[in-house]
């Protein structure tokens, strides 16, 4: 089998950043700082936004290994592929099936599985755009909650700082 040369880069990037994040949280907490913000926030929203950074921070490294699991999937079937080896079995049951099942859960794997039937149906290969479509759905899902999250972080500090201003004027 292929060694996945570089395919977790973005993992151990995001391994790098969490280590450094837990290790201002514990200097923070270990000085007190996180108690004095409780303390002090009187509408507590740091609070959320510390508990939803975390969140996100925790689900970000999740699509980083992900993502390097997918890579490392793509680039075994790009090897099996440039060294002529067959990667389909056609089953009477089934249809075209893989040899090797090791990676059978990658998009990869889907999409070729995908296509190679369809050749099949069709007796000859044909537009793949439904498919291309597919994928690329499948690859894009749940971005689009990692940028709620972020706009909702953004949000939630403008409104800590209107509210602050709001207890600051309040005393005058």
């Amino acid at each position: 089998m292929t060694r996945c040369t570089g395919a977790y880069g973005t993992f151990y990037r995001w391994l790098v950043f969490f280590g450094l994040l837990m290790f201002g949280g514990f200097t923070a907490f270990s000085n007190g700082l996180v108690d004095q913000l409780i303390r002090t926030d009187q509408s507590y929203l740091s609070a959320v936004i510390l508990c939803l950074f975390l969140i996100a921070s925790l689900d970000a490294g999740r699509r980083a290994h992900r993502l390097g699991r997918e890579l490392c999937s793509a680039m075994r079937l790009a090897a099996l592929a440039r060294a002529n080896q067959s990667l389909f079995i056609h089953d009477a049951e089934k249809g075209i099936c893989f040899l090797a099942a090791d990676d059978a859960d990658s998009y990869a794997h889907h999409h070729l599985l995908l296509l190679a039937n369809k050749t099949l149906q069709h007796g000859g290969l044909c537009s793949q755009d439904l498919l291309l479509e597919r994928l690329e759905n499948a690859l894009g899902r749940g971005h689009e909650t990692g940028w709620f999250l972020a706009d909702l972080m953004v949000r939630l500090g403008l409104l800590d700082t209107v509210i602050g201003f709001i207890f600051m004027l309040g005393s005058v």
